[in-house]
């Protein structure tokens, strides 16, 4: 049904989401392949997500002095998180507007295939982080924990919102302030308000007691 009384806040940021949305590798995929299938969307968060774990292993195990070996990891891990965030932003607030607007009925594939694709968007974000955490303190020739530290760190501070021990790690990195905050809004939309969202979408499930 389309939306008589349209709201002038919603409109704008509708538009500043639509826009973002362009920057994103996914984005020029869709405009090059003719036809996007479901199959497809989900081999595309497989894919990326087995990148970005074997990205982090790479990073921190490959020994290379040229810090231009880390800048393509540290610039699509920080396209792909982007990228999932104002994704799923969208999903939660603007696309459903956006049919509204065009008097369209907005549907989902299956509430359970969006949740099930959002934890592997959930676990993908964790290991971008953990690259770009490790390719700084590698840059800056200080990387002192192992790779698995690395990578609880960065998801029990995704879960947890304990900004304390990443703090510590960043501290004498310059602009490390600012990207303990975009994890810290990462972390909260991710975790917080979009997967609290779509777990409450699954459907019910039969008992045999109604209590």
């Amino acid at each position: 049904m389309e939306i008589k009384n349209r709201s002038l806040i919603l409109d704008f940021w509708e538009r500043v989401f639509d826009i973002l949305s362009c920057i994103s590798v996914f984005r020029i995929i869709r405009l090059l392949k003719k036809q996007m299938t479901y199959r497809f969307v989900e081999l595309w968060v497989i894919s990326n997500l087995v990148l970005s774990f074997v990205s982090s292993i790479l990073v921190f195990y490959v020994d290379i002095s040229s810090n231009w070996f880390y800048y393509p990891f540290m610039i699509y891990g920080a396209l792909r998180i982007f990228e999932i965030i104002v994704y799923q932003i969208n999903v939660l607030l603007f696309d459903p507007y956006r049919s509204s607007k065009k008097g369209v009925v907005y549907k989902i594939k299956s509430p359970t295939r969006l949740v099930v694709l959002l934890f592997h968007n959930y676990f993908e974000i964790i290991c971008w982080f953990t690259v770009i955490l490790i390719a700084f303190l590698n840059m800056n020739n200080s990387l002192s924990f192992t790779w698995g530290e690395y990578l609880k760190l960065n998801f029990f501070y995704i879960t947890t919102f304990n900004t304390s021990g990443l703090i510590d790690i960043y501290k004498n990195i310059s602009g490390g302030a600012s990207f303990v905050m975009y994890e810290s809004i990462v972390g909260y939309i991710i975790t917080l308000v979009t997967m609290a969202r779509f777990i409450g979408l699954l459907p019910p499930t039969e008992s045999i007691d109604d209590v």
